[in-house]
């Protein structure tokens, strides 16, 4: 279904009251600053599309293609994009606050000023991806299944360690790992990937 067709046949709402537009094939639509809240567009084609200050929060993008639209200043707040390819997407100031971005194809992608805290980035591909003011590195995953990250994003003080849901600065999560986990297996991956993100950043001058 194309969008036109969405909007002079009447698309089906999903159960959380979004718009019912999955596998549907919006390339190119013109969809600035639509209200798309909770819609499902679930492995819907969206190449190209333009939906600068859309609303898409909590909306359902598994799998979505969406290389080369524009998403600037969008609210994409809680919403699905596992598994989405947003290569070359324009992501400019937009909102992705705890979004899932698990495995997602984001390079060369433009998210300078966009809002990335408690976004999951698990194995998603940030190759020459643009973050402007803000970094991220990611290390590799534990063997309990957590993704380790250091970053320093917009509102940090000082680089972040996320892994989980734990948020902590270097020296706490050094910290942390050894008193919860000192003398596992498992404590001593953490602190391990831990340094070798630090040693990381310092190598790229990211940190001194």
């Amino acid at each position: 279904m194309t969008w036109e067709e969405a909007l002079v046949l009447g698309a089906p709402h999903t159960t959380t009251g979004g718009v019912n537009l999955r596998n549907a094939d919006l390339g190119s639509a013109n969809l600035y600053g639509a209200n798309l809240r909770n819609a499902d567009l679930g492995g819907a084609y969206l190449g190209g599309a333009n939906l600068g200050g859309a609303n898409l929060r909590n909306a359902n993008l598994y799998g979505a293609y969406l290389r080369d639209a524009d998403l600037s200043g969008a609210n994409l707040g809680g919403a699905n994009l596992y598994g989405a390819d947003l290569g070359g997407v324009n992501l400019r100031n937009a909102d992705l606050g705890s979004a899932n971005l698990y495995g997602a194809n984001l390079r060369n992608a433009d998210l300078g000023g966009a809002y990335l805290r408690n976004a999951d980035l698990g194995g998603a591909n940030l190759r020459n991806a643009d973050l402007g003011d803000q970094w991220i590195i990611q290390g590799p995953c534990t063997e309990d299944g957590y993704w380790t990250f250091l970053q320093k994003l917009t509102d940090d003080n000082t680089p972040m360690i996320k892994a989980g849901c734990r948020y902590l600065s270097i020296p706490e999560s050094l910290a942390h790992w050894k008193r919860t986990r000192g003398g596992t297996k498992l404590g001593r991956e953490r602190i391990a990937i831990v340094k070798f993100l630090e040693w990381t950043a310092m190598n790229r001058g990211l940190i001194p």
